[in-house]
């Protein structure tokens, strides 16, 4: 079976079958969040009935649900042979449930896909970061130019990747970055203003964490910096893809960082399937998926007087298309 049950309150998830050994347990929750894959398979259900799907990535609960809503077949895709083997085992069980002709069948080679399919989806589980899940942009280009003709009338799940940001007050999560003066009697001060020093003349960089740990505030409203359609042909972007905009901050809190995610539509109806448990509302705190990760930029080393000064913040965001990178520019000012 793929899943066990999971208590908040109880200590983290620990399985010793093949499958769940290769998952952190942040992995595990992530696999048995059944709101997270409800929210994808709610949007894409209505196209499932009759229709040849291909699902590209790991382990989840989504080609089951598929194979139980009346697919017409079911192809996993996962270029990790290990994987792929542990996958095999799980749906020869699970075949035995489904319709005879809508056994999901496993593969690990992109010449083993079938040459008439309808529907794509993309569960990367592997990525908590979301917006790592945009592979799922190459992948997919790769795999309209092997159908050729027919590759270009995929349905593609999700189509759309959307890029926000927001300014937010951090409570904690300076510790992150804040190196000791003194351990065990030793002079570390000298270290620490070298560290603080080399951070200071760095170029913004966006890192990646796990975000319910620490409380946060928003700051702002959050603004759009990039929607990318899944079906756009990515080699058409010679080199980047860049986008700018400005945060309006609240009087109330004093921001010290910069958080982004990516927001993910399902469907014809564009469902919104998002890391974030509830949409971010200002001065409230932030609520996210207990697995997910969201990019940070933090400057809470900045002096009090420039952070509580600040009024708005420039941003400006380029997607370095070839090396699959983002570069951060931002500007804190007061007026």
């Amino acid at each position: 079976m793929f899943m066990f049950i999971v208590f908040r309150q109880t200590m983290l998830p620990i399985c010793n079958c093949d499958m769940h050994r290769l998952f952190s347990p942040n992995m595990l929750y992530k696999i048995n969040d059944m709101l997270y894959f409800l929210m994808i398979f709610d949007s894409l259900k209505r196209d499932v009935n009759g229709k040849h799907w291909l699902c590209i990535g790991e382990v989840s609960l989504l080609p089951l649900w598929i194979a139980e809503a009346r697919a017409k077949s079911v192809c996993c895709w996962s270029e990790n042979l290990r994987i792929a083997n542990i996958m095999s085992k799980m749906f020869l069980v699970e075949n035995r449930s489904y319709p005879q002709e809508c056994l999901i069948n496993v593969i690990s080679s992109v010449e083993s896909i079938p040459k008439y399919l309808d529907c794509v989806v993309n569960y990367f589980c592997s990525s908590n970061f979301t917006w790592a899940d945009l592979e799922f942009w190459y992948v997919v280009h790769d795999l309209q130019e092997k159908l050729g003709s027919h590759g270009q009338q995929l349905k593609v799940y999700p189509h759309t990747a959307i890029i926000w940001c927001t300014a937010v007050e951090f409570e904690h999560f300076w510790k992150i970055f804040s190196v000791p003066a003194y351990v065990e009697g030793l002079d570390l001060l000298p270290y620490k203003n070298y560290i603080k020093t080399i951070r200071q003349r760095m170029d913004h960089t966006i890192e990646t964490h796990y975000l319910y740990e620490y409380n946060s505030l928003c700051c702002s409203a959050p603004v759009m910096m990039m929607e990318l359609d899944m079906l756009t042909n990515p080699s058409l972007y010679t080199e980047s893809i860049s986008a700018e905009q400005c945060l309006t901050l609240t009087r109330e809190h004093t921001a010290n960082a910069l958080v982004f995610w990516v927001d993910w539509k399902y469907g014809s109806s564009d469902a919104v399937v998002s890391p974030l448990v509830e949409a971010p509302v200002i001065d409230e705190p932030l609520k996210w998926f207990f697995w997910s990760k969201a990019g940070i930029y933090y400057f809470g080393d900045l002096s009090s007087s420039i952070a509580q000064a600040a009024k708005f913040i420039d941003v400006h965001l380029k997607y370095k298309i070839s090396e699959k990178a983002f570069n951060l520019s931002c500007l804190i000012r007061s007026q």
